[in-house]
């Protein structure tokens, strides 16, 4: 059964034609693979693959319009307690020294400041919560009633940040 695997956010107006191409990728390693823009610029990726591998394809031959790739790591309910109780244990779980919050919300009722300070004061204590340079960044995508996490080392997530070579 495929699953979320990834949240992709794109250039403007470019979400469905993004969608398409992102598909049309997946499909050489997955033929039910799926990709729709769930809100404006903003594209869901379901597939059998891992999310890492769905990433790791993404990132290695990007389509033109993607912007950032985010691997579904966890994906939950909207339920704040459950989102910190879940960000604490794959902090903990990744060994890291520090760390920052990162929330967006893509069409949600939650309020993402809330979710972040709430995740700070959990992990008080236990590591460090570093705004200029930490050694991992939890991205949580609020998208209507369900929330994604993602930890990945700084600007990873950036599609721009790992150019590849000219496909020939």
């Amino acid at each position: 059964m495929e699953s979320l695997r990834a949240i992709l956010t794109t250039k403007n107006n470019r979400g469905s034609r993004c969608a398409e191409d992102v598909e049309n990728l997946l499909k050489i390693r997955d033929p039910s693979a799926t990709a729709f823009e769930i809100k404006k610029n903003v594209v869901a990726v379901f597939s059998k693959l891992e999310s890492n591998a769905v990433f790791s394809l993404l990132l290695t031959y990007p389509p033109t319009y993607i912007i950032k790739v985010f691997p579904a790591h966890v994906v939950c309910d909207l339920n704040k307690e459950q989102i910190v109780d879940i960000a604490e244990s794959i902090i903990l779980s990744k060994r890291i020294r520090s760390f920052f919050v990162n929330c967006q919300n893509r069409g949600s009722p939650y309020n993402c400041r809330e979710i972040e300070i709430s995740i700070g004061i959990r992990m008080q204590g236990k590591v460090t919560v570093e705004f200029k340079d930490p050694d991992a960044i939890l991205h949580i995508n609020l998208v209507n009633n369900y929330a994604v996490l993602s930890l990945l080392p700084r600007d990873r997530e950036k599609v721009s940040a790992y150019p590849t070579k000219p496909h020939i």
